[in-house]
């Protein structure tokens, strides 16, 4: 399947490692991946990017939009599955262990990606509460999630 994701965070540090580890899982599955960055308009304005998952010669793509810190609200159509703190039931945290609860959800919705490699980051730099939340988010997809994911299968089928 292929997968256009559109990112949006405000947390460096967390943002830079969330994408990091998100591309480098996706190209040891075997995807083909591009990622663009946008501009910053002012100091205080987010962290953009968009990543282009290929792991199909079929023209049809999933969008996915993570929107770390509830920042862009409404993007995309009915089609759009948005994993933002709001969709995924996470209380935005100063401490941006809500990322890594994201991080869970998308790997859950991309089954081919291994969780490992951010298992594995995490443990190794010893974030306990993050690795929980990561952890937490592999089960059951929320709600609204399973809604969006059914709307996008019964298009694809």
């Amino acid at each position: 399947m292929n997968y256009r994701i559109f990112l949006a965070g405000h947390m460096f540090q967390t943002y830079h490692d969330c994408i990091k580890l998100l591309t480098y899982s996706a190209s040891q599955s075997d995807y083909v991946v591009d990622i663009e960055g946008f501009e910053k308009n002012t100091p205080y304005s987010p962290l953009k990017n968009y990543i282009l998952l290929k792991g199909s010669s079929k023209n049809i793509y999933s969008d996915i939009v993570i929107d770390f810190d509830d920042l862009v609200g409404s993007v995309g159509d009915d089609k759009t599955i948005t994993v933002s703190p709001s969709t995924i039931e996470a209380e935005p945290a100063p401490d941006a262990v809500h990322y890594w609860k994201a991080m869970g959800v998308v790997f859950k919705i991309i089954s081919d990606l291994s969780p490992a490699y951010i298992t594995g980051y995490l443990l190794e730099k010893n974030m306990k509460k993050e690795l929980e939340a990561f952890n937490s988010s592999l089960g059951r997809l929320p709600f609204a999630i399973q809604i969006a994911m059914n709307e996008l299968m019964t298009d694809i089928d």
